[in-house]
C-alpha cells in the first residue's frame, strides 16, 4: 500500500507549503461469529422484558446457541417453501408459514 493513501493534505493558513499529516483509521474489532454480535447486554435488556432481573453469562451462552438453531431451522424452512413453489426469492409468506411450523402462533408475537 502506498504511504500517500494514508495522508490528507491539508493547506496551511498562510500560505506556502502543503503539510501533509497522517489520516487516523479506526480498526474495528470484527466479530467472527455472526451471534456474537448479540451482546450479553441486549440479552438482558430482552430479558427485562419478561420481567427478569438477573442472568448468568453461561444463560446468554446458551441464549446465543438456542437462537444460532432457531434461526438456522426458520431460514432453512422458509427456504423450502420457497423453493417448493417454485421460487428463488423468499418472500414474507414463507416466513411466517416456518415460523408457524416452529410453533409460533402469530408473527404479531415478535
Amino acid at each position: 500500500m502506498n504511504s500517500k493513501q494514508n495522508e490528507l493534505i491539508v493547506p496551511q493558513p498562510r500560505g506556502g507549503k502543503i503539510q501533509l499529516k497522517p489520516v487516523p483509521r479506526t480498526n474495528m474489532p470484527y466479530p467472527h461469529d455472526n451471534i456474537r454480535g448479540i451482546t450479553n447486554s441486549i440479552i438482558h435488556r430482552l430479558a427485562r422484558r419478561v420481567h427478569v432481573t438477573a442472568l448468568n453469562d453461561l444463560v446468554c451462552e446458551e441464549l446465543r446457541t438456542f437462537l444460532r438453531t432457531f434461526m438456522k431451522s426458520v431460514v432453512r424452512d422458509s427456504a423450502t417453501y420457497a423453493a417448493e413453489a417454485d421460487r428463488t426469492l423468499v418472500t414474507s409468506m414463507d416466513l411466517v408459514l416456518a415460523l408457524q411450523r416452529q410453533g409460533c402462533e402469530s408473527p404479531h408475537e415478535f
